[in-house]
């Protein structure tokens, strides 16, 4: 995507989908640290384990809460693009998910 303001400038989101099939919520990275962009370039994905999710009533109210898991440092690669469509085929990522 790209950013209204500033101008032309790229709008990186990411989507951490776990081997189980569970997925995080979506989270962004933009300029001019580009953080996890340039923590993917150097091999590496500093974030959190995954997270736990439950469900709490309040007044009646379902309401949705997560904890994030523990902090971790994951190895990353990045995946030839024939590759990386088969995968985003196999997890059903689509680009509405961003």
């Amino acid at each position: 995507m790209e950013m209204q303001f500033p101008p032309r400038q790229p709008w990186i989101w990411y989507v951490i989908v776990w081997s189980d099939g569970t997925r995080e919520f979506k989270f962004e990275d933009y300029g001019p640290g580009w953080w996890t962009a340039r923590e993917l370039d150097a091999g590496y994905f500093d974030h959190h384990g995954p997270s736990v999710h439950s469900e709490k009533r309040l007044f009646g109210i379902r309401l949705q809460a997560k904890t994030l898991g523990p902090p971790m440092k994951f190895d990353f690669a990045w995946l030839p693009k024939e590759v990386a469509a088969q995968k985003w085929k196999e997890i059903g990522l689509v680009d509405a998910d961003f």
